[in-house]
């Protein structure tokens, strides 16, 4: 991964922004209609920042279902990356409020899954992950998410 000059970066002002979403990476802030962008928590290390950033715009030439990626950008040197904003509710909202069950995006996850490893990504961003996957889905079949007919063949 290529090192990022900061003080090329476009400045946002997160002051402006509606906290939409966190995870244990960072942040992400709604920048307008079309927008977001995800900052990382100081914790995160500046190589799995560029890494994620790789991948991020990896999945984007792949044409998966991946968001649109429109580069790095910085608040108060914190790195984040501007991504497309997805309206929509998260995968804990929807099974906490019974809209969806476990099984249905374990099935989602196995088909997109799918779709991603029908591509030919680049090696030196996305290694192999074939037997972690198998490995998944394996234990999906072993605690009861997936049934032996369910599982996605590969």
């Amino acid at each position: 991964m290529q090192d990022v000059n900061l003080e090329n970066l476009k400045e946002i002002d997160l002051s402006l922004c509606e906290e939409v979403g966190r995870g244990k990476c960072g942040a992400v802030y709604k920048l307008n209609d079309k927008r977001a962008v995800k900052f990382f928590f100081e914790t995160m290390s500046h190589e799995n920042i560029m890494k994620e950033y790789a991948q991020t715009l990896e999945g984007s030439r792949l044409n998966i279902n991946a968001v649109g990626c429109y580069g790095l950008v910085r608040s108060k040197g914190r790195i984040g990356i501007e991504l497309e904003l997805i309206n929509g509710v998260s995968v804990e909202y929807e099974m906490a409020n019974g809209t969806a069950s476990p099984k249905f995006f374990g099935i989602k996850m196995a088909e997109e899954l799918k779709l991603i490893h029908s591509r030919t990504a680049n090696k030196n961003i996305y290694p192999d992950a074939k037997n972690f996957y198998l490995d998944c889905a394996e234990k999906c079949v072993h605690d009861k998410w997936l049934d032996n007919n369910e599982g996605v063949k590969i």
